[in-house]
């Protein structure tokens, strides 16, 4: 939520480039509020101090040609370590992948007005993700700013309103608290694994899954939101749990492999999370981790499921690892046009079509445009399966290219575009890869 937005009791969380913030000055809270926006001061490195776009966009082509890393774990080890020391007030400084740092205020404890003229405060600083930039999505400088498209790493804040009584998720939750949102949670998963839906899912891993070539030591979920804050809605809070439930399901039939340990770790990794989420979590044999513990946790051994994430998941887990498997959004290229926070991108796409084999899930309202990857064994997928695979994703790029009308910024509209491609080219779209 952006905190203009923040007109009601609400907190909120906005990214390190809300452009309704400034510096601070002796007169900010005088000015109009419609003057307020925030511009990161930018200090290249080097001796070059030429920030034009196209300078910028040459150097990160020349440190980033296609199919090199994007995010390694050394860089997001290092960002977190300034974040942590960073102070209110402070400027941090955090490398882009053009080479330029960039800094950033320390906006906690420092109190604004938004476009509504509403007071707000800093409550909370923290490491933001933010997408590598492709050469097929430009993004909407309403939610980003133009100095910020080669920040994959940022500083982010929350926020809430002056007069609101201070943020009480650092309480302990109470044993009523506790064992209502158990309830909750367990009469969401019972009601699920009742379900006709439910035991075709079922059915349908123990079949994928027995490919799977290698151990799995733990599961790692991203995104999966709260089960509890009051800052999220119904729906949402149902969602999460669905996707909880999921984890277990999963778990579940891992453990059913006969090449399988005897334990396997569910982790999960959502800054959405509280108190009484852990609580709740943790009796059902599920960790939540600080961000970005989940990412730096990552390897050959783990299997990642995230569901319609506001962090870049598959950018950053494909180029850190190549996981054991994979339940995530579909990578298709009929989406790589749409600004998302979790984009297409061809880099991993590419990766998928070298190293996994795509399987379908059964439709369910709760995991839509989901799909499962599983990694192959080496020299598995031959070249000529890779040249086809190419070849199905080059046309479909190109389809999208030629048909751009169909695109919007709308994250449901893949499922449009996609249809349509269906029609035209075959039952799965540009996922060369699908097995099923």
């Amino acid at each position: 939520m952006d905190i203009d937005e923040a007109t009601d009791g609400e907190s909120s969380t906005t990214s390190s480039d809300p452009m309704d913030l400034v510096t601070p000055t002796e007169t900010t809270q005088s000015r109009p509020a419609s003057e307020i926006g925030l511009q990161p001061s930018l200090r290249p490195r080097g001796n070059n101090p030429d920030l034009n776009p196209d300078i910028r966009a040459q150097r990160y082509k020349e440190l980033h040609p296609e199919g090199t890393p994007r995010w390694t774990k050394e860089a997001i080890q290092e960002a977190q370590a300034r974040v942590e020391k960073c102070k209110p007030g402070e400027v941090v400084y955090i490398p882009a992948l053009d080479g330029t740092d960039v800094g950033f205020e320390v906006m906690t404890e420092r109190i604004e007005r938004n476009k509504q003229g509403v007071a707000m405060v800093g409550i909370k600083h923290f490491l933001e993700f933010f997408s590598a930039p492709t050469d097929y999505i430009t993004p909407d400088p309403e939610t980003r700013h133009p100095s910020l498209i080669y920040s994959n790493l940022a500083l982010g804040h929350k926020f809430r309103r002056l007069d609101d009584e201070e943020d009480d998720e650092d309480d302990d939750p109470t044993e009523n608290e506790i064992a209502a949102a158990g309830e909750n949670f367990n009469a969401i998963f019972h009601t699920w694994t009742d379900s006709t839906i439910y035991k075709n899912m079922l059915a349908t891993l123990r079949d994928y899954l027995s490919h799977i070539k290698g151990p799995v030591t733990k599961i790692i979920a991203f995104g999966c939101n709260s089960l509890s804050s009051p800052d999220v809605d119904k729906v949402d809070r149902e969602r999460s749990a669905y996707q909880h439930a999921f984890l277990l399901m999963l778990r579940r039939v891992l453990l059913e492999m006969a090449w399988t340990p005897t334990e396997i770790e569910i982790l999960l990794q959502d800054p959405a999370y509280t108190k009484l989420d852990r609580k709740v979590l943790g009796d059902c044999e599920m960790t939540v981790l600080d961000s970005p513990k989940g990412f730096l946790l990552v390897d050959e051994e783990t299997f990642v499921f995230s569901c319609d994430p506001d962090v870049p998941v598959r950018q950053i887990v494909m180029d850190l690892a190549k996981p054991v498997g994979m339940v995530w959004d579909a990578v298709v290229a009929e989406s790589m046009a749409l600004d998302t926070r979790d984009p297409w991108d061809i880099t991993i796409h590419r990766t998928i079509n070298q190293h996994y084999n795509t399987y379908n899930l059964p439709k369910d309202k709760h995991f839509v445009l989901l799909k499962i990857y599983l990694r192959c064994l080496e020299g598995e997928i031959s070249e000529k399966e890779c040249e086809r695979r190419e070849e199905k994703m080059l046309k479909t790029m190109d389809f999208v290219q030629k048909n751009r009308i169909l695109v919007s910024c709308g994250g449901a509209n893949v499922q449009n575009v996609s249809s349509v491609y269906r029609r035209m080219r075959g039952s799965h779209g540009s996922d060369g890869s699908v097995m099923n």
